[in-house]
């Protein structure tokens, strides 16, 4: 099994600065919990080359995490990524393609504003 969390530029902006900063937390808590657990996981962005890729999360001081980071670059929606397997959703159904975005987290989280 690999977990796999989507980690762009067009999903993160969706959010005010401050829920954006929680999100990197609840990330970084991820990472260093697969590392202990020896689970294999990839940070996906979606449309984003390398480079910019590391632009991205140096921008949120996170810039060691590009060893995690594949870019998917020639997928421009997240429902064209092939997968060999079941999707999971954030509300736990299970597809057999990926459905699209989603979150978990408290429901007076808003996008925009800051």
């Amino acid at each position: 099994m690999q977990l796999r969390l989507s980690l762009d530029r067009q999903h993160l902006d969706l959010f005010s600065k401050k829920i954006r900063k929680t999100r990197i937390g609840w990330i970084s808590r991820f990472i260093d919990d697969a590392k202990r657990l020896n689970i294999s996981f990839g940070l996906f962005t979606l449309g984003m080359l390398r480079e910019q890729a590391r632009q991205f999360l140096e921008e949120y001081s996170v810039g060691s995490w590009l060893q995690y980071v594949r870019p998917l670059t020639r997928y421009s929606r997240i429902t064209e990524l092939p997968i060999d397997g079941r999707f999971v959703d954030v509300h736990g159904n299970i597809h057999d393609y990926i459905t699209g975005v989603g979150w978990i987290g408290s429901p007076d989280e808003t996008a925009g504003g800051d």
